[in-house]
């Protein structure tokens, strides 16, 4: 049986704020590393469009 990673919507706020770099470090050589092992659910979507859109965090572009 394959394992598994959920990623919660901290980590993917890190992946695309960039700040702060090391976690953002590491949730990238996760994602790298475990992509075909990677699940996320629509609420994890839904809250980092929120968090994205209202909060308006720099991401790097």
């Amino acid at each position: 049986m394959t394992d598994r990673i959920f990623l919660d919507t901290n980590l993917w706020v890190y992946l695309y704020a960039e700040n702060p770099l090391d976690k953002h470090q590491k949730v990238e050589e996760i994602i790298q590393n475990q992509s075909k092992s990677i699940q996320v659910s629509t609420q994890v979507l839904g809250e980092l469009f929120h968090v994205i859109t209202r909060k308006k965090i720099y991401i790097k572009t």
